[in-house]
C-alpha cells in the first residue's frame, strides 16, 4: 500500500497528476483520488504564461526534448499540456520515453544522505521514489531534516491571508512548505477579492448589495 508522505502531499496540485504520478510509480488516478480528498484544487497547466497553446513556439531545443522524458514531464517543463506535447511527439514520429523501472531498493550511496537532505530532494538526486526514501528513514530510525531556521510568528499568523506562493516570498519560503503548513492547521485558502464588485459598492462576500 502506497505511504503518503508530509513532502508528497505538499506537493499535490504544484503540478499535474500525471507528472507526480510518475514520478512516484503510481497512476494519475491514484494522485486525483488523493488530492480530491483532502480538497487541493488541481495544478493550472496554463500557469506557466501560455494563456493559448496556440501561441506556443517550439524551438528546437523545445523539441529536443521529445521522447526523451515522460510526456508530462515535458508539459511540466514547457508549462503546456500533456495533449500538446504528446501530439506534437507523434507529429515529430518520435516514440514516448521509456518509464524507469520501479526501484525497490536504496541505493547504498544515498544511505548516509538520510536526514541530511530532504526526502524529495534526497528521491530526485537519485532518480528514486520519495515514498522509498521516507520508508527506508524510518526503517532506520533516522529523523527527517529539520528545517535550520525555526518557523517565525509571522510566517504563521500570515497564513491564508495571501496566496502561499506570496506567503512563500515574503519570509524566504517554499510554497509548497506555505501550503502544508496552512493545511496542517486548517487554514482555507487565501481567495483573492473581486474588484469588480467592491468597485461597484459592496464587499468580497455580500455580493454587490449595499446594507
Amino acid at each position: 500500500m502506497k505511504t503518503w508522505t508530509d513532502e508528497m502531499i505538499a506537493l499535490l496540485g504544484t503540478e499535474s497528476d500525471t507528472a507526480l504520478g510518475d514520478r512516484w510509480g503510481m497512476s494519475r488516478m491514484t494522485v486525483a483520488r488523493k488530492r480530491q480528498s483532502l480538497a487541493i484544487a488541481p495544478y493550472d497547466l496554463k500557469q506557466g504564461g501560455f494563456q493559448r497553446e496556440t501561441l506556443f513556439r517550439w524551438s528546437p531545443e523545445n523539441l529536443a526534448l521529445l521522447g526523451q522524458e515522460p510526456d508530462a514531464t515535458v508539459a511540466r517543463r514547457l508549462g503546456i499540456s500533456r495533449r500538446a506535447v504528446y501530439l506534437m511527439r507523434l507529429r515529430q514520429g518520435l516514440d514516448p520515453a521509456k518509464r524507469a523501472p520501479r526501484v525497490y531498493t536504496l541505493p547504498p550511496e544515498a544511505v548516509p544522505l538520510l536526514g541530511k537532505l530532504r526526502d524529495a530532494e534526497l528521491a530526485h538526486r537519485f532518480g528514486i521514489p520519495d515514498d522509498l526514501v521516507y520508508r527506508e528513514r524510518k526503517r532506520r530510525d533516522i529523523p527527517k531534516l529539520q528545517d535550520e531556521k525555526p518557523l517565525s510568528e509571522a510566517l504563521l499568523a500570515d497564513l491564508g491571508t495571501d496566496s502561499d506562493r506570496v506567503i512563500g516570498l515574503r519570509h524566504g519560503v517554499h510554497y509548497s512548505k506555505v501550503r502544508q503548513l496552512r493545511l496542517k492547521r486548517q487554514i482555507p485558502a487565501y481567495k483573492r477579492p473581486n474588484r469588480k464588485k467592491m468597485a461597484a459598492g459592496g464587499t468580497a462576500t455580500d455580493g454587490g448589495h449595499r446594507r
